[in-house]
């Protein structure tokens, strides 16, 4: 059944207690740069660790991460002063290739937290339906389709670039999202594009005949900048020498390659 719902707010956000200058809430920047200041190995954690439709066990670590903005950017960014274009690209990428990758444990416990229900703890907001789920229902069932349970899903899809579970860019949160299984498994690896037949689960989700998926107008925006981080972040090909691909936006379909589309809709 298609129970889709469209809340007033869009965006679940983790709110660590700062550690720098406060954040200046009146004028936000558009991205906001995480950057981990400790040598924990799983640099951000909720206060549980998850096991699949099972009880959670404490491990009682606090948010340790450094969140970059208000006055923190203009020094994090200074040295973009001037630059556009391939210049602007090329700096920026130098800029955030320095974050640390988190284990494929350590993504999944992030993002109970990140995408956690504001009015209910034990649950979290699945990005595309926007349903409120129980965190405890993690990759459970028996199938990639088994509705009601929440996977992990890439947002730039693993087969167009990195497959392997090693590369950065396979355990990069910056493109991780909660997505209820099979709304995960009906997107499959698709590439964005507006228009198409409504997705059973999803009534705000459609699918296009030409291997397109469309999301719900709330989040187009989040995974716009999230892609758009991908390219940068992985521009220039294997620079992280663990084989990922130059990845690339680009105004076409896509098949397994490192390229993902269509770029005239990510930027409407």
């Amino acid at each position: 059944m298609c129970d889709t719902v469209e809340p007033m707010a869009t965006t679940e956000e983790p709110s660590p207690a700062p550690t720098t200058a406060p954040i200046d809430t009146e004028d936000p920047p558009m991205l906001i740069s995480i950057v981990p200041i400790t040598n924990d190995p799983c640099p951000y954690r909720a206060s549980e660790t998850f096991t699949p439709c099972g009880e959670p066990s404490r491990c009682n670590v606090r948010p340790n991460l450094l969140i970059a903005t208000g006055g923190n950017l203009d020094k994090y960014y200074a040295t973009t002063d001037g630059l556009t274009g391939a210049k602007l690209k090329t700096e920026l990428n130098s800029i955030i290739r320095g974050h640390r990758q988190m284990s494929y444990g350590c993504v999944w416990t992030a993002l109970a937290q990140v995408h956690k229900d504001k009015n209910n703890d034990d649950n979290l907001i699945e990005f595309y339906t926007r349903r409120s789920v129980s965190r405890l229902r993690r990759d459970c069932g028996s199938g990639k389709n088994d509705g009601n349970c929440w996977n992990c899903k890439h947002l730039w899809t693993k087969s167009k670039g990195f497959s392997k579970q090693g590369q950065d860019a396979y355990t990069d949160i910056h493109h991780r999202v909660s997505s209820d299984k099979s709304v995960n498994g009906a997107r499959i690896n698709h590439s964005f594009m507006n228009g198409g037949t409504p997705e059973q689960e999803c009534c705000l989700c459609k699918q296009g005949d030409n291997f397109t998926w469309e999301a719900p107008d709330s989040v187009k925006g989040q995974i716009a900048r999230m892609v758009f981080y991908m390219d940068v972040r992985y521009d220039g090909g294997d620079g992280d020498g663990d084989g990922t691909g130059d990845l690339e936006l680009v105004d076409r379909g896509t098949a397994k390659d490192n390229h993902l589309g269509y770029l005239s809709d990510l930027l409407t």
